[in-house]
């Protein structure tokens, strides 16, 4: 029986055997199973998070980037104001001093080009090209409507602002400067470049509409963003669900995969950039997902065999060996990580701002780049907090001038708001001085942590100390002005002098009548040069205020010339002069324009020729018809020549400036505003035209006028209806409302000598009661002065036109004033007037306006 067991025991030995192979096969399959789930759920989850790291750091690139294109963007909003602050500041620039300025600036700033606009519709580039006046005509007003205007125009951005200046160019006023930037080398100029030059950049408008990209031989070329990603499936890895269409809406960066059908996936960060301009573009940050995660794909196969071999060898080793191989793999990823920083160091080393990003919870910053101890002066730096007051540290025992200066400045910031440093000086290594301001953005995720930004200022600054200079400029305008109104007080007490006096001896001539009248002329021809000085300051007044108001109304040139010519030659003839006069030649004559404003620029530079020419000197007054390349206007030079002292070439400079005369003895010893021929300028540029003047000291002057005219193509007009001078107005009874006692004294005696029997009333308030209370008819006609207490003679007169008055509607009322600028002259007609009299009171003129009125012509 014993032998007969033996077998049966290696039977059951080897069943048992068998089983314990198939039940540790099962188990160890079991264990394999279990560890394998395990494995991929941490290799899964593993990915999962190193996809999130990568796309933070994508996105933290992305940033950086954004911030350097929105600093680019700014400064050339800054370039831009700058430009447009310029030109204002300069009125008198001369037109190759504009254009040398904008090529010099071109130059400067590295710019494509820069264009200038002008009023009439024109745009020329730094080369004086004129380019398309329609797309110029349409980006002026876009930058007057928003304030500033970007446009993207192919290849190229156009940054323009809108100009606020006298200043012209070829006779027309200045409105606008753009610069333009190259698109096409936007990003190219960042010399970006990452992920072994896998990566690549878009730049777009919120549309999709490609504004850069980066030149790069795997970025295809594209016109719109959003064609790239049809054909495939693209995921929001931080909002899911949603698409890059419907993310571009959001004011926020995201990151996204694109799983491309035939080729390797992407990582797409999608990050708005601020340009100041009412728009966002976007910045389309894309590398490959092979390239970012390249190590740990590498990894998970190698772990995958390595596994599949340990296991079968020994369980246990797959737990070392995961160990091992995760070790290496962070290794690796740090590596990678410091590699990314090290290519972001390398992209701004060589610029001039730098980048860190702060903890109060840590005592060493989170990052800084490697140009910040260039700029701040200390390779790193954190930031404290102690109740609720914030200050910077530097890595030394005591802190550096530049952050001593910011801590100045800190110690009241909050912590929440956007913290700005004035300019911050240090010095680079040649030893010169430059500047920096310092910025301090609160990361909204993380109330402790901050993102500081060192941006080098020096241009700003350098721009702010020209326009100290052009503030010390203006000081001396001032001071022009000061010895203007000394000059003003001795020319305005000279005629004054003669009235007072003469006035005295006209009264203790009582009884010797010819006495008297020679006193009184002389009154009478002082008041009418002191008339004349206080109507130059008035006019210049309105012209620096930018009132000017040109007539277009129909006239003779050779009768205007004629009435010029009687009254200048006289007084040339009185200094035994010789005076020319040639316009026979001209052959348009009937014009439509400003005749009192042309009148007025012919008589000021006649008269200054007659009164700088010595006794015996000659003075040619000569007008030429110039070529016009339209048949409906014509235009005309006026040349004034004189044989007088002359001017010297300083004083040429300045001869059409405000408060300025010239130095020779003859101007010395001349009476007057010196704002003549500054009037003059502004009259004839009011009216389209140019003037210059040539002169050598001791030889004489010559004086160039040139204007355009529309022809009147109406011509013949009816001759207006001629009226009687002499007439009186017995039996008729005239309202005179005037609130000055002395003026209302003087109206009255005037009115009273022409027939009128006379009313008045002592504001507008007491004539609008006083012809109220009137029967019908008793009133002819009504005198208004426009200045008056309680009720001004504008109110006055719309009250009375709009009572129930029998003559509301029809009683002549004339405004009779010392508002006698043509916008006065418009209101009163608004206003219900039927005429416009000035003051002081011309007889005649009173006589003509109260005779219109009369009959019923009177209307203004």
């Amino acid at each position: 029986v014993k032998d007969m067991n033996k077998p049966q025991s290696k039977l059951n030995s080897k069943k048992r055997a068998g089983v314990l192979i198939v039940t540790a096969i099962l188990v160890l399959a079991a264990c394999v199973a279990v560890v394998w789930g395990v494995f991929n759920r941490f290799l899964k989850n593993y990915e999962d998070n190193v996809a999130a790291e990568s796309a933070d750091h994508l996105t933290e690139i992305s940033a950086q980037i954004k911030l350097y294109m929105e600093a680019k963007a700014d400064n050339d909003w800054k370039i831009t104001a700058n430009l447009a602050q310029t030109i204002s500041a300069y009125p008198q620039i001369q037109t190759d001093e504009i254009f040398d300025f904008m090529a010099h600036e071109q130059d400067v700033w590295d710019l494509y080009d820069v264009y200038i606009y002008t009023a009439d519709g024109r745009c020329r580039d730094s080369q004086r090209t004129v380019k398309n006046n329609d797309d110029a005509s349409e980006t002026v007003y876009q930058a007057q409507q928003k304030g500033k205007y970007m446009e993207i125009v192919q290849s190229s951005v156009t940054y323009t602002m809108p100009i606020s200046t006298d200043t012209t160019l070829d006779d027309s006023k200045i409105v606008a400067i753009s610069i333009v930037k190259n698109l096409d080398t936007f990003i190219d100029n960042m010399d970006f470049s990452s992920f072994d030059g896998k990566a690549y950049i878009y730049l777009t408008q919120s549309t999709g509409a490609k504004i850069s990209q980066l030149t790069s031989a795997v970025a295809p070329p594209i016109y719109n963003v959003h064609s790239y990603f049809e054909g495939s499936e693209t995921s929001c890895i931080v909002h899911e669900g949603h698409s890059i269409e419907e993310e571009s809406f959001f004011d926020r960066p995201c990151v996204f995969i694109k799983n491309n059908p035939s080729t390797d996936n992407e990582y797409i960060v999608m990050t708005p950039v601020e340009v100041g301009s009412g728009e966002n573009w976007h910045l389309y940050y894309i590398v490959p997902e092979a390239v970012v995660n390249k190590t740990m794909d590498s990894f998970s196969d190698s772990i995958t065999g390595l596994s599949i071999g340990v296991i079968l060898i020994f369980g246990v080793m797959i737990i070392v060996a995961f160990a091992v191989v995760y070790h290496m793999r962070s290794k690796q990823f740090n590596s990678a990580l410091m590699a990314r920083d090290y290519m972001f160091d390398m992209l701004v080393e060589n610029t001039s701002t730098a980048f860190a990003l702060l903890s109060i919870r840590e005592k060493t910053p989170l990052y800084v780049s490697s140009n910040a101890e260039a700029t701040i002066g200390d390779k790193f730096f954190t930031i404290e907090s102690y109740r609720g007051s914030y200050r910077l540290k530097g890595s030394g025992e005591d802190d550096n001038p530049s952050i001593a200066l910011i801590n100045e400045e800190i110690a009241d910031w909050d912590g929440r708001s956007e913290f700005n440093s004035s300019y911050i000086p240090y010095t680079v290594a040649d030893g010169s001085t430059r500047y920096y301001v310092f910025r301090i953005y609160p990361v909204k995720e993380d109330e402790d942590e901050f993102v500081a930004i060192a941006q080098d200022v020096t241009v700003d600054r350098e721009r702010e100390d020209k326009l100290r200079e052009a503030l010390v400029m203006a000081d001396s305008a001032n001071s022009a002005k000061t010895n203007f109104l000394s000059n003003m007080s001795h020319d305005i007490r000279t005629p004054m002098n003669a009235i007072v006096n003469m006035t005295d001896f006209a009264i203790d001539a009582v009884g010797d009548e010819k006495k008297q009248k020679a006193y009184l002329n002389v009154i009478k021809d002082s008041s009418n040069h002191l008339l004349h000085l206080i109507n130059d300051i008035l006019d210049m007044s309105r012209i620096e205020s930018g009132r000017i108001v040109v007539a277009a109304e129909p006239f003779d040139l050779k009768k205007t010339l004629t009435e010029v010519c009687d009254i200048i030659v006289p007084l040339s003839r009185n200094k035994k002069q010789k005076i020319t006069v040639d316009f026979d030649d001209i052959k348009s004559c009937a014009l439509v324009g400003d005749q009192l404003k042309l009148t007025q620029v012919l008589i000021n530079v006649l008269n200054n020729a007659v009164k700088f020419t010595p006794d015996k000197g000659s003075v040619t007054f000569t007008v030429a018809e110039l070529p016009s390349i339209k048949s409906e206007t014509a235009a005309f030079r006026f040349t004034v020549t004189d044989t007088g002292e002359g001017i010297s070439e300083e004083d040429v400079k300045h001869i059409f400036e405000p408060f300025v005369r010239a130095s020779g003895v003859g101007m010395r010893k001349t009476e007057g505003t010196g704002l003549g021929l500054s009037i003059v300028k502004n009259y004839v540029k009011a009216m389209g035209g140019s003037i210059t003047c040539e002169s050598k000291l001791n030889v004489g002057s010559t004086f160039s006028v040139e204007l355009p005219f529309d022809k009147d193509m109406q011509r013949p007009r009816p001759a207006p209806k001629k009226i009687d001078t002499n007439v009186t107005f017995d039996g008729r009874c005239a309202l005179l409302v005037e609130d000055n006692a002395i003026n209302r004294q003087i109206a009255c005696m005037i009115l009273k000598k022409i027939g009128f029997a006379v009313e008045t009333a002592v504001d507008g308030d007491d004539g609008l009661k006083k012809l109220l209370a009137s029967e019908e008819g008793h009133f002819d006609v009504v005198y208004m002065d426009i200045q008056m207490p309680v009720m001004n003679g504008y109110e006055s007169t719309m009250a009375i036109r709009g009572s129930k008055h029998p003559q509301a509607k029809t009683i002549p009322i004339i405004a009779m004033t010392a508002n006698v600028f043509a916008e006065d002259v418009e209101k009163s007609r608004a206003a219900g007037m039927n005429d416009h009299i000035g003051k002081p009171i011309v007889i005649d003129e009173l006589i003509n306006a109260t005779q219109k009125a009369l009959i019923g012509e009177g209307d203004l």
